[in-house]
């Protein structure tokens, strides 16, 4: 069995696959970047009990303090552990690795295009993100962006 995360601030998601089909979704709580160890709070969701799994794969929105932990950790249930952002893995799930633009709107926003050089079939030449730097440093469109000028403006 396989387990998928897809772990933004608005809400956590996890999805568990047998032969690439997801057979069971569970809900959770978002992460918050005022939390502490992002770490600790993404184990605090995924708990355990789940059994033996062959991979986990995370698409995070929170930058990991320590990724090598977390991967570590949860090596104890899982043969392979797979960490990357969550646009990464919207954009794998949208494309299948092919050129694409995706953009993932929620309390924060990121945008991520993958072009090909030389036409079709070309291995991925080119890839640019926009924003997704976290409401300090932009996000703009995000929800807490638009929260935060509509504050400004009153």
């Amino acid at each position: 069995m396989d387990l998928a995360i897809d772990g933004g601030q608005t809400g956590l998601r996890l999805g568990f696959a047998t032969g690439g089909r997801i057979r069971e979704v569970y809900e959770r709580p978002g992460l918050s970047y005022a939390e502490g160890s992002p770490v600790e709070a993404v184990l605090s969701r995924i708990g355990d009990g789940w059994g033996d799994l062959d991979t986990v794969c995370l698409g995070l929105t929170t930058l990991l303090d320590a990724p090598e932990e977390l991967a570590t950790r949860l090596l104890g249930t899982a043969r392979r552990v797979m960490i990357t952002t969550d646009v990464v893995t919207s954009h794998a799930g949208a494309f299948s690795g092919g050129p694409g633009v995706v953009l993932a709107a929620g309390t924060g926003a990121i945008a991520l295009g993958v072009s090909t050089a030389g036409g079709s079939g070309a291995r991925p030449a080119v890839v640019r993100q926009v924003d997704g730097w976290g409401f300090l440093y932009g996000d703009a469109g995000g929800g807490y962006w638009i929260g935060r000028r509509g504050l400004e403006a009153a």
